[in-house]
């Protein structure tokens, strides 16, 4: 288990939580990268995600964003999961790392409830895939005929730890201590 390590921005580029204000550009946005049409009920969700909700934002164009929501484990009530519902960065804004920071933006949210980061991902979408698995998540399952309407229906299910900040101070202390062969204080 090992945090998601969150990259400085280039001034020219900040993140910008939804709102009603900015909604549009966020619709325009998946309209252009995702094959999926949204409907309006996942927007208003959207728009009461808080944090969860973020739009990379280029001279306050919108180039990508990251829309999350926290789902409850189904094994242990008391802890939590974020599910990333999409992500995504327009093609001319790809490989500058805009989106690994925003996928460390979802997972870094300071709450020791949730344990995990996880997502849908088509099963014929190689770049996506290699993204993920880049950093740090593993395949969990593949489920069949998750995207029903689209030529390619299969999804895998991708998942990845996540530590709160104190966990990871713990964990830094528990290397640090291993390498030297000493306690630190």
């Amino acid at each position: 288990m090992s945090s998601f390590q969150v990259q400085a921005l280039p001034r020219s580029i900040s993140l910008a939580n939804v709102t009603e204000r900015n909604i549009d550009q966020l619709v325009r946005l998946h309209v252009k990268i995702f094959p999926i049409v949204y409907n309006t009920k996942f927007y208003d969700l959207v728009l009461k995600a808080g944090p969860f909700a973020q739009m990379v934002m280029f001279n306050k164009v919108c180039v990508g964003s990251v829309c999350c929501r926290i789902q409850e484990n189904p094994l242990d009530p008391s802890l939590s999961s974020v599910y990333i519902q999409t992500l995504g960065v327009l093609k001319a804004f790809q490989r500058l790392g805009l989106g690994t920071h925003i996928l460390g933006e979802a997972a870094r949210l300071n709450n020791p409830k949730i344990t995990s980061v996880y997502l849908h991902v088509q099963t014929c979408n190689s770049v996506a895939i290699d993204f993920y698995l880049k950093h740090g998540f593993r395949l969990i399952m593949t489920a069949k005929n998750y995207y029903p309407s689209m030529e390619c229906k299969d999804a895998y299910v991708l998942s990845r730890e996540v530590m709160s900040q104190n966990q990871n101070q713990n964990q830094n202390q528990n290397q640090i201590q291993n390498y030297y062969g000493c306690t630190t204080h």
